[in-house]
């Protein structure tokens, strides 16, 4: 199996990080390099270990049909269906103002309505970071979707981050952010899992994003990327109080907190 048809088993089969590494006895630490991208040249034991355990019952063969993952891309626009055409952001503007979609690659992937358990999260992490980065005096801001992101610089990827964190305010324009944000948190869902813990995962640090926070309500835990330190990750319980890695530990998000204020949708 290919790397990619690893991930895609991976999250097909919705299996963690540490039970692929317990089944495996590959160290977490090197199965999230590898799915991830960051070692460029994994030994083949390695990804023998990893295939046994993915392949083992599995009753259909993994297929890498396109690149559009769990979620189906939506044709918009004026392109016959089936037709093989890159989007961009002028076609992103012309979608319909009931349409949420996000612009990945030159593909559209629709966007449900948010669930009431998300909402309160992020309001919740919207409001510690507003709070906290105005008693620091800091010169960043804080947005929350819906907030167009256009990623690359490019007309090929516009997103809509759960929560962005942007430093340098030059980027920041009416429509949206125009570049990397600093740092960016995304509630992880049912439907949005696949998307947000692989083909986001990439977009970011690509880009120069310095920090990537994936709150996993379902499995009450906190996966931070910081890109910024040498790709190091860290999971933390959705009770921790979690340092943010861009103001050196000065900012941290108490979850036990949010937890006490959410609590009627737990």
């Amino acid at each position: 199996m290919t790397i990619e048809e690893l991930r895609l088993r991976k999250a097909q089969l919705r299996m963690t990080y540490a039970q692929l590494s317990s089944l495996s006895g590959v160290p977490v630490s090197t199965v999230q390099k590898i799915l991830t991208g960051v070692s460029a040249h994994p030994r083949a034991d390695i990804l023998l270990a990893l295939e046994r355990v993915l392949t083992e019952g599995a009753e259909d063969p993994v297929t890498v049909p396109s690149p559009l993952l769990r979620e189906q891309a939506a044709d918009y626009g004026n392109a016959a269906p089936g037709r093989d055409r890159l989007f961009t952001r002028t076609d992103y503007e012309a979608l319909p103002e009931d349409r949420r979609a996000e612009l990945i690659n030159g593909r559209f992937y629709e966007m449900s309505a948010p669930s009431s358990l998300h909402q309160e999260l992020v309001s919740e992490l919207f409001l510690q970071l507003k709070q906290q980065l105005k008693a620091a005096g800091r010169p960043c801001r804080v947005l929350m979707a819906p907030f167009d992101v256009q990623l690359d610089k490019d007309d090929l990827t516009v997103l809509q981050p759960d929560i962005c964190v942007i430093c340098d305010r030059d980027k920041i324009t009416r429509k949206g952010c125009c570049g990397a944000p600093d740092m960016i948190i995304e509630i992880l869902s049912d439907s949005t899992r696949t998307k947000d813990m692989y083909l986001k995962l990439i977009k970011y640090k690509e880009a120069g994003v310095r920090e990537y926070w994936m709150v996993d309500p379902d499995r009450r835990q906190v996966l931070v990327y910081n890109y910024a330190d040498g790709d190091r990750v860290a999971v933390y319980p959705l009770s921790s109080t979690v340092p943010v890695g861009i103001s050196q530990g000065a900012l941290k998000i108490d979850f036990g907190e949010i937890l006490e204020e959410i609590s009627y949708l737990l």
